[in-house]
């Protein structure tokens, strides 16, 4: 059986710094959503050598708009990631889109 829990605020923030710490378990994966259509993805990436999109860090490109479209993804610019069973620190600072953009 899979346990799938998600924390969701009410509210949708625009801009926003968020930090937060996290400990990845070997071959897991997760993400943190930004408006709920931004997914940071959280994945045990320790040693990749060129991350991607979809690597630890990086803008998720699969999560469809209301529109049915999907937007690009981003690499993070490196792999910070810890070894899995650690405690890792994350920060973001997001300029929200506006409603107009999407």
């Amino acid at each position: 059986e899979q346990n799938r829990a998600n924390l969701i605020s009410v509210t949708e923030y625009g801009d926003a710094d968020v930090s937060f710490d996290f400990m990845m378990a070997k071959h897991s994966n997760s993400g943190f959503y930004l408006q709920g259509r931004y997914e940071v993805q959280l994945l045990d990436s320790w040693g990749v050598k060129n991350p991607s999109f979809g690597d630890c860090g990086g803008i998720y490109k699969r999560r469809k708009l209301p529109s049915g479209e999907l937007f690009d993804g981003s690499a993070p610019r490196i792999n910070a990631c810890l070894a899995p069973g650690l405690w890792q620190h994350l920060e973001i600072s997001f300029q929200g889109a506006s409603r107009q953009a999407w």
